[in-house]
C-alpha cells in the first residue's frame, strides 16, 4: 500500500491558534520531535513552542488533509496550498518557508491552485488584525537588520514606488502609536551622520521648499527662477 503523509497543523492549546503547518508520517512523533528540537533552536516556532513549555502547555497537533504519496511533489504542494490559505486568511505562522522540501518553489498545477482560492476573497477585520498583530510582535534581529540595509544600499525606487508612498495612508491605529514618539539621541547621531556631506540637487530643494512655505507665491517665484 502506498506510504500516506499528513499535512498537520500545531495550534495554542488556549485559543486553537493555528501557528505553524507541516507534514508527517505519524503525527505524535512528529510532535514530540517539534517539543525536543524547540530546546535547542532559536527560530520563530521554536521560540512559540518554548513560551507554551514554560506555560505548562504543549501544541496541539491536527490533521488537515492525508496524502498518498504516488505522485511527485504530492505532499509538497499540499503543503504550499495550506500554508498560503492560511496566511492569506490572517493565521500567524511561524513557518520558516513556504513549504515543500527546503522552501522549493511550487509547481505551477499548486500556484493555480492557490490563485484561484483566493480570487475574489476578502480578508476579515479578524484577519487583517492578526496579520498587524503578527507585525508589531515581530522583532528583527541585528544580521538581519544589516542585511535589510546592505541590500538597499545604493537603491533608488522608481517613480511608481514614490508615487505610492505618497499615496499611503496610514492606519489610525498606526498614527495614534507614533504620535509624540521622539527619536532617541543615538538615532539623530545616525540620521546626522548619514546626511553629512549629502548634497541636495536643485529640484531637491524646490521641493523641500514647497512643503515648509505656504505661500504659493514665493513657491511659483522660486520655480520660475530655477526653470530660467
Amino acid at each position: 500500500m502506498t506510504p500516506v503523509a499528513y499535512i498537520y497543523t500545531l495550534s495554542d492549546p488556549r485559543t486553537e491558534e493555528v501557528r505553524y503547518v507541516g507534514k508527517a508520517f505519524n503525527l505524535i512523533k512528529r510532535l514530540r520531535t517539534h517539543i525536543s528540537a524547540a530546546k535547542k533552536e532559536t527560530t520563530r516556532k521554536a521560540n512559540w513552542i518554548k513560551s507554551l513549555i514554560k506555560a505548562g502547555l504543549k501544541p496541539e497537533i491536527k490533521e488537515l488533509e492525508a496524502i498518498f504519496i504516488n505522485e511527485v511533489k504530492a505532499w509538497e504542494d499540499a503543503e504550499t496550498f495550506w500554508i498560503e490559505s492560511l496566511r492569506f486568511l490572517g493565521c500567524r505562522l511561524t513557518n520558516g518557508t513556504v513549504g515543500g522540501k527546503l522552501g522549493a518553489s511550487p509547481s505551477k498545477e499548486v500556484r493555480d491552485k492557490i490563485a484561484r482560492w483566493h480570487k475574489g476573497r476578502k480578508r476579515s477585520p479578524e484577519a487583517r488584525a492578526n496579520m498587524a498583530k503578527a507585525h508589531d510582535d515581530y522583532v528583527f534581529t541585528e544580521a538581519h537588520r544589516k542585511a535589510i540595509a546592505k541590500a538597499n544600499t545604493g537603491r533608488i525606487p522608481s517613480a511608481q514606488a514614490y508615487a505610492n508612498m505618497r499615496g499611503k495612508k496610514r492606519s489610525e491605529a498606526f498614527k495614534a502609536k507614533m504620535r509624540g514618539r521622539k527619536a532617541s539621541p543615538e538615532t539623530i547621531a545616525k540620521i546626522r551622520l548619514s546626511l553629512l556631506g549629502r548634497k541636495c540637487s536643485p529640484q531637491h530643494k524646490i521641493n523641500v521648499s514647497k512643503g515648509r512655505w505656504k505661500n504659493k507665491s514665493k513657491y511659483n517665484n522660486l520655480q520660475l527662477a530655477f526653470e530660467l
